[in-house]
């Protein structure tokens, strides 16, 4: 008897629940992976990186030798050879320029574009001007534990900043808040120089020390402010010479004349001087406002080619200065240190050099008490003797001392002392 049989068919696997699975290369998209890309030497780069901040060094990363290397910005050349420092706003400007480089160049996946480090603006600290360079790619984040021996607390506050600019970047590796940072290990305080040396660079016991004391030798910075200077400088100062007839006009008139202006007269001038953070010059007060211009009532400095944006001159301290000297004594308008005063008062301003430069080319005469420059110590002293007191510091003294037994009917300056200044 035969039998039908149906062939049993073959055991089929066991189903299961498939799931699309991808490489973990295709969950990133091209930025991702640079971003996600770390080099093995990034913790080094950035602690050599530090180091060298903490030295006050400009530095550019070498994507060859794979290091830190010293980087010197850009500087003008004038007309008669000599050398000006340029704002870092027109540095891509000039050319042969080459910016410097951040570490994020040894990355495969950055260009040299990417890596380069522009200037995007300015920041006014404790009266000082910081530019801030950085680079336009987007950073990523070093997992690195606190290291216990490192005292700076200026690049944890860097740190925050670029944590600030990419929030996604914040972890538990960057504080949001920077902590000071106490200093560890034994410090002491010790004068460079000594207390004899440091009172005689303070007081201008030899003012003939000074580049601009003598008048026949023009000091090179201030040579554009001659009048055998080939450029221009000295006949835009003579047509921005607005506020020669102000109060501060008045006191900048007397300065450099035989006239003089009151120590404490002088020192208000000194620190009502403000620096443009767009073109770096110092000006005085009425000056700054002057060189300013406004788009939507936002002011930019008008002396640079990109006009960059500015602090209010409200920002800027200002110092109430008292009735300026009547002045009655002339000055040498072909003078370069009065010119250079008449450019930093006006719109013009004067390099921060300049400024130096002139600022301290006074001297105090010892009979009046005045401050004069130069050239009005020089005037005022023709003769060898004070033009206001003929006969010396006795002779002031001995009048303050009647002045004060008329009113007081006390003499505050004893006599002794009188009779050895007479």
């Amino acid at each position: 008897m035969a039998h039908s049989t149906t062939p049993r068919p073959a055991r089929l696997p066991p189903q299961t629940t498939r799931r699309s699975v991808t490489s973990d290369l295709s969950l990133f998209t091209s930025e991702d992976s640079i971003i996600k890309y770390n080099s093995p030497k990034a913790k080094e780069f950035l602690k050599n990186f530090r180091k060298l901040r903490c030295n006050n060094r400009l530095i550019s990363f070498n994507k060859v030798e794979e290091r830190w290397d010293d980087w010197h910005p850009p500087v003008i050349f004038d007309d008669n050879g000599s050398m000006t420092a340029a704002s870092p706003a027109i540095y891509v400007n000039l050319p042969g320029y080459s910016p410097p480089l951040c570490a994020d160049i040894s990355n495969p996946f950055r260009t040299d574009d990417e890596c380069s480090l522009a200037q995007m603006g300015a920041i006014r600290q404790h009266g000082r001007i910081f530019h801030v360079f950085k680079a336009p790619h987007q950073g990523f984040l070093i997992p690195e534990p606190e290291d216990k021996e490192y005292d700076d607390p200026g690049a944890h506050a860097v740190v925050h900043a670029t944590a600030n600019s990419h929030p996604h970047l914040r972890s538990r590796y960057l504080p949001i808040v920077p902590k000071p940072r106490p200093l560890r290990g034994p410090r002491t305080l010790t004068l460079f120089y000594s207390r004899d040396w440091a009172a005689e660079r303070a007081s201008p016991a030899h003012p003939w020390l000074h580049p601009a004391y003598y008048t026949n030798e023009t000091p090179h910075i201030l040579f554009p402010y001659s009048i055998s200077s080939p450029s221009n400088t000295v006949n835009a100062i003579h047509q921005h010479g607005h506020f020669f007839d102000t109060e501060l006009g008045r006191i900048v008139h007397a300065l450099n004349s035989a006239t003089g202006t009151p120590i404490s007269l002088f020192m208000k001038l000194l620190r009502s001087s403000s620096t443009c953070s767009g073109c770096l010059c110092v000006f005085s007060v009425e000056g700054y406002q002057a060189h300013l211009g406004y788009v939507n009532a936002v002011p930019h400095c008008l002396n640079t080619p990109e006009c960059p944006e500015v602090p209010e001159p409200s920002a800027i301290p200002s110092t109430s200065l008292t009735a300026a000297p009547s002045v009655s004594a002339p000055c040498s308008t072909s003078d370069y240190l009065y010119l250079a005063f008449l450019a930093w008062n006006s719109r013009l301003g004067v390099p921060q050099d300049v400024w130096t430069m002139i600022s301290t080319a006074v001297v105090t005469c010892c009979h009046c008490l005045m401050v004069r420059t130069f050239r009005g110590d020089q005037r005022h002293q023709a003769d060898g003797f004070c033009q206001c007191h003929k006969g010396g510091l006795g002779e002031l003294l001995r009048q303050i001392m009647l002045d004060n037994l008329e009113k007081h009917g006390l003499a505050l300056i004893p006599q002794k002392l009188v009779d050895e200044h007479v």
